[in-house]
């Protein structure tokens, strides 16, 4: 199960940015069949909201009456973003933000991290284990390295060159999603160190040096704008708006707000 590769466990995954009706008629295909092990059948959708609406209408007959082995497990974080046909077909399971004090807890528990390396990634993780997780294991360190100098690029970029830095950061929806987590924590070091000194609270306490200069040259009313238009580019992604267009919006406004070389 851990692996995924249970013979009775089917995970579908996007094909490219949507789930499209070729898929779940694949799955419909297999809906009928029983079970390998005499148990139950689970197909598993993640990112559901990103169903076309072919694709959610195909699978509105068989969501409402399964077979009696087969269960169809549905996970949004967007749900608001599902038909309303397929919302009222289904059983809804709420999962809250873990508070932070547990989830660092949690990490100094199961997996071994001294109670002071756990504290800033249980704050950054927004309630979920599983992006503390990411953030501990250095799966993200391309897109944090680059954040410092993606910023210092947009402060010196006019608007041809950031649409070309949004072209370029737009390669994928997860690219996208992580350079922009990180380009929003590299904004956040700039502001924590501006406006207190403090080194404890950095996400990128390894360059303390350049946060120490670049927080020099913004002030903290634009730094907070700063934060608030690339978090809101974020969401917009995340809820399925094309990444590209999001970047492009926000790196046009970002080299506004940057300061003067």
């Amino acid at each position: 199960m851990e692996h995924r590769n249970h013979p009775d466990l089917w995970v579908l995954q996007p094909d490219g940015n949507s789930i499209k009706i070729d898929q779940i008629r694949g799955v419909l295909r297999r809906a009928p069949y029983r079970s390998y092990q005499g148990g139950r059948k689970i197909f598993l959708i993640p990112r559901a909201e990103i169903m076309t609406a072919e694709a959610a209408n195909c699978l509105l007959k068989t969501l409402e009456e399964p077979p009696g082995d087969t269960i169809f497990i549905l996970i949004s974080a967007w749900p608001q973003a599902l038909l309303p046909t397929i919302l009222s077909r289904c059983q809804r399971c709420s999962f809250q933000a873990i508070p932070a004090p547990e989830l660092a807890a949690g990490l100094v528990a199961r997996h071994g991290l001294k109670e002071e390396e756990a504290r800033l990634p249980a704050l950054l993780a927004g309630g979920s284990m599983g992006k503390a997780l990411t953030l501990i294991s250095g799966s993200n360190g391309e897109a944090r390295a680059g954040a410092g100098q993606l910023a210092l690029s947009l402060s010196r970029s006019g608007p041809l060159e950031a649409l070309e830095l949004a072209e370029k950061t737009a390669e994928s929806k997860d690219k996208a999603l992580s350079s922009l987590e990180a380009l929003l924590c590299w904004y956040r070091d700039l502001l924590i160190w501006r406006e207190s000194g403090e080194t404890r609270y950095l996400y990128n306490p390894d360059r303390i040096t350049e946060i120490q200069r670049e927080a020099e040259v913004y002030g903290t009313s634009s730094l907070i704008e700063m934060i608030e238009v690339a978090g809101a580019a974020k969401s917009k992604i995340e809820a399925n708006a094309n990444p590209r267009l999001a970047l492009e919006a926000l790196f046009l406004h970002l080299i506004r707000d940057a300061p003067p070389v």
